[in-house]
């Protein structure tokens, strides 16, 4: 954030900035719990098939048949803003968070674009399964992470939003490739290869 000011005094991008720190020290103070992309089929009392199918009806409204899958389009539709912003210096792990007040999805500038689509898509997920406490998207290992419910359920949301079952059969099928194939795949729909390895493995 460059902190500069207007002709009329006004600081918006510093106000902005301020707004942010503000809004990320909230989301982390109300659970420090983490997330990444290795992981969405946890133990929780979450249904997935009705996650899977309100991410279906989202594809549907949108018309997208195919992959990479237009997350801004979607957005935008919604009314919901996307902008990538560098993460004040004390919250460098944080990958992305939405900002509700705003309709403002905010990710990590310098997140390779498979990751950006990834966080783009767990944040929608907040929004269309009307969330009403989420945190904020982490990188950290899988190993060393607990999260709640919500976070969970977006993550599912969004696996199910950049890889439906239909695209993933269709494309498969298309070019004659297995769930070995996880790493050409992930380049096709433009996703994390881990998100993809797991998502194959539990392809029926």
């Amino acid at each position: 954030m460059s902190g500069a000011v207007d002709e009329e005094g006004g600081g918006g991008e510093e106000e902005e900035g301020v707004g942010i720190c503000l809004l990320l020290k909230f989301l982390c103070y109300t659970s420090v719990i983490s997330v990444n992309t290795n992981f969405f089929l946890m133990i929780y009392d979450i249904d997935h098939k009705e996650i899977e199918i309100r991410a279906l009806r989202v594809l549907d409204a949108y018309n997208i048949t195919e992959p990479v899958v237009d997350v801004t389009k979607i957005a935008k539709g919604e009314g919901i803003e996307i902008k990538e912003i560098k993460m004040p210096s004390e919250y460098s792990k944080v990958a992305g968070f939405y900002d509700k007040q705003k309709r403002t999805i905010y990710i990590e500038e310098s997140d390779t674009p498979q990751r950006k689509l990834f966080s783009i898509a767990h944040e929608l997920g907040h929004y269309f399964l009307d969330h009403k406490n989420y945190t904020v998207l982490f990188r950290i290992p899988k190993e060393d992470m607990e999260y709640p419910k919500e976070e969970s359920a977006a993550n599912s949301f969004a696996a199910h939003l950049l890889m439906p079952e239909f695209m993933l059969e269709d494309y498969l099928k298309k070019y004659n490739l297995s769930r070995s194939d996880y790493k050409i795949m992930a380049k096709i729909f433009g996703v994390p290869i881990s998100s993809m390895k797991l998502t194959l493995e539990y392809l029926k």
